[in-house]
C-alpha cells in the first residue's frame, strides 16, 4: 500500500504513531496536513472494530484518494511490486542506477 504512494510523490507524505490513541492519529493528521498516516491499532480498534494483531491501519486524506487510488491501479498493471516478474537469483548482479546512487551516498562503494 505504500510503494505506489512513495513513486506517486516527491516527498516523503506518510507520517506514522505507533501509540494509543490511534484513533486520533488517524484522522487529525490527515485532515489538518493533508498527509498519509500510518498507525498500529489499540484497544479501541481491537473492541470496536475488530483489527487483528497482525493489521496497521493506513489512512488517506479524502484530498489525495485520486493520487493514492491512480498508484494502486498502476500497481496492478505491473508497475511496482515483483507479482510479475520472475525470480532469479544471481551472486553478482549489475545493480540499477538508484542502488549504485544508494550505495555511494552511504559510502558503500563509489559513484559511476
Amino acid at each position: 500500500m505504500l510503494l505506489p504512494i512513495h513513486f506517486k510523490t516527491t516527498e516523503n507524505q506518510v507520517d506514522y504513531h505507533f501509540f494509543p490513541p490511534a484513533c486520533a492519529y488517524l484522522l487529525v493528521p490527515g485532515m489538518e496536513n493533508n498527509r498519509y498516516m500510518v498507525v498500529l491499532p489499540d484497544f479501541g480498534e481491537y473492541e470496536r472494530a475488530l483489527a487483528a494483531d497482525d493489521e496497521i491501519v493506513l489512512s488517506v486524506p479524502k484530498s489525495r484518494m485520486g493520487e493514492f487510488m491512480s498508484g494502486l491501479i498502476e500497481k496492478e498493471q505491473g508497475k511496482f511490486g515483483h507479482s510479475g516478474s520472475n525470480y532469479m537469483m544471481l551472486p553478482d548482479f549489475a545493480q540499477p542506477p538508484f542502488y549504485k546512487r544508494l550505495f555511494a551516498r552511504w559510502g558503500l562503494s563509489e559513484a559511476e
